[in-house]
């Protein structure tokens, strides 16, 4: 009975030793390069750290122009042809210009697949008007007509709108604020 405990403890420890070399071999050229891109990532953080602020004029910005897409403020589009200098129509609108690409839902969906080879993956899902949204340079305008009722413009020229009323001055070749903004910005 002595002699198993021996034998089974000499090949615990043989199987001990084998693990443990093992577990020390040579780090390889990819381990080598991350350890030497943290320790440089970390030097970075230390002596330049990241910047930490109580307010953020450019989150700021973004937040100012997502409550004016959602609110509906009254805007002017201006709708160019490429390499002409003058709008080849305006129209007081409604919010910002909607790109044709924008989704309500997930433009993606996961699937399962079944056969040799079988595994999950994504595929594109179609919009609830049963299409699939593709690349586009398109463009969306609420635009009002002169009796007041709302109606979509459709562009894929390029678009300006501009937070308020406005106006294309011919004299200046530019277009031109009328009165007091609609959309306007929050500063510190």
């Amino acid at each position: 009975m002595n002699r198993k405990k021996t034998i089974l403890a000499l090949a615990a420890v043989v199987a001990l030793g084998l693990a443990l070399t093992g577990c020390t071999e040579t780090p390889s050229a990819t381990q080598n390069d991350q350890v030497a891109s943290n320790s440089q990532l970390d030097r970075y953080q230390k002596n330049q750290p990241i910047p930490a602020a109580d307010w953020s004029q450019y989150r700021q910005t973004v937040i100012d122009v997502e409550n004016a897409q959602i609110h509906g403020v009254a805007t002017t589009t201006f709708f160019f042809n490429q390499g002409t200098p003058k709008p080849i129509k305006v129209c007081p609108s409604i919010g910002f210009a909607v790109p044709t690409t924008a989704q309500l839902t997930n433009p993606d969906q996961i699937t399962n697949t079944s056969g040799a080879a079988a595994g999950y993956g994504v595929v594109a899902q179609q919009e609830p008007s049963g299409v699939y949204t593709g690349a586009s340079s398109g463009t969306y305008v609420v635009c009002v007509a002169s009796d007041g009722s709302k109606y979509i413009s459709y562009w894929e020229g390029d678009v300006q709108t501009e937070g308020g009323a406005a106006h294309w001055d011919n004299t200046q070749g530019l277009i031109l604020l009328d009165g007091a903004p609609t959309v306007t910005a929050k500063t510190q």
